[in-house]
């Protein structure tokens, strides 16, 4: 950041009130430049506006309007490098969806804008200005348009998330004696981001049971302002990756034989499943592998879309439910070919 707007900060930051342009002058003159301009200040005072870093406490003032800082400008203005700015812009790219709704969410907007300038007055041949084209994190799966989420509905819902308070929603489940009417009162435990749907975990007031709700669902939303004691004995992560936002058929993971044919074996070598996995063969035609997986409709979805490129071996009963599987897709579009030709 240019000196001289740090300066005009730190004058700032210092003073207990909001103070006119004249006294702004005046102070900078005493503690950093006495040569310098009162249209410099002005000048100075214009860009950080731009900026987001500073506000008139009096904006419908004509003349005598005084000048603060926003809050947490100070911080922003620090010393943003090149680099700061390209992970600023990074996270707001493809973390933004977790990012906190919250009494910080306006220094969170205030760091992106201004890191976006600093990107901005590098070269244009600067890689730090250049990275961000560089690379892409695409979602797997064929992805869909994010349904559509009510702006202050998922602001309360994520403030509440933030500051552990008793949320009161109305809930358009997909029961058939679902009451959207209905008002329930919520403990938020987490967000989870699933490709195109954003989840809320959550316990209802009185419940033990889990449940995850999807946000584009909440009809909805009042903030109570009543906290809670989040559980000590709930993780996330381990939520998570137990399968508790999947549909899982099983409790515990179940052992898997598996044949996979063509390209598929490659892939399985460099990329396995998870760390369980055992090379049973390996010939030119086929991969014969050994692995145990929780069956979710997550990964119950990858076998189908696998086709003649995986075959379940064992247990019995899972490749039997494949099996039928394939064949009421078959039988689809068997059935769709005749009626034409008919």
């Amino acid at each position: 950041m240019d000196d001289k707007k740090q300066q005009i900060i730190e004058v700032l930051a210092s003073a207990r009130y909001a103070i006119t342009t004249n006294e702004l002058y005046e102070r900078w003159q005493i503690q950093f430049d006495k040569q310098a301009s009162k249209r410099t200040i002005e000048r100075i005072v214009d860009q950080l506006i731009t900026e987001g870093l500073i506000e008139a406490e009096n904006p419908k003032a004509q003349r005598n309007i005084k000048w603060r800082l926003v809050q947490g400008a100070s911080i922003i203005a620090s010393s943003m490098t090149a680099f700061d700015a390209l992970c600023i812009q990074l996270l707001n790219q493809y973390a933004g969806a977790v990012l906190p709704y919250s009494a910080y969410a306006k220094q969170l907007q205030q760091q992106v804008h201004q890191a976006e300038l600093v990107l901005k007055k590098q070269p244009a041949n600067s890689p730090y200005k250049r990275w961000a084209k560089k690379v892409f994190i695409e979602q797997r799966g064929q992805p869909l348009l994010q349904a559509e989420i009510d702006e202050t509905i998922q602001q309360l819902c994520y403030q509440a998330l933030f500051e552990e308070t008793l949320l009161r929603i109305q809930y358009m489940s997909k029961t058939p004696n679902c009451n959207p009417d209905k008002w329930i009162v919520v403990q938020l435990l987490g967000l989870v981001v699933r490709s195109h749907t954003r989840y809320l975990v959550v316990k209802y007031q009185g419940e033990d049971k889990i449940r995850l709700l999807a946000m584009q669902r909440i009809c909805e939303a009042e903030s109570t302002e009543q906290s809670f004691d989040y559980p000590v004995d709930f993780n996330l992560h381990e939520y998570v990756e137990a399968g508790g936002t999947a549909v899982t058929w099983t409790d515990k993971p179940v052992q898997l034989l598996l044949k996979f044919y063509g390209y598929m074996c490659g892939v399985m070598l460099e990329n396995p499943i998870n760390d369980t996995f055992i090379l049973l063969e390996r010939t030119d035609k086929y991969l014969l592998y050994k692995v145990e997986v929780k069956l979710t409709n997550d990964f119950e979805s990858w076998i189908l879309s696998l086709a003649d490129k995986v075959e379940v071996l064992e247990p019995l009963e899972y490749r039997e439910h494949i099996a039928q599987k394939h064949a009421a897709a078959s039988r689809l579009y068997v059935n769709n070919i005749l009626k034409d030709e008919v």
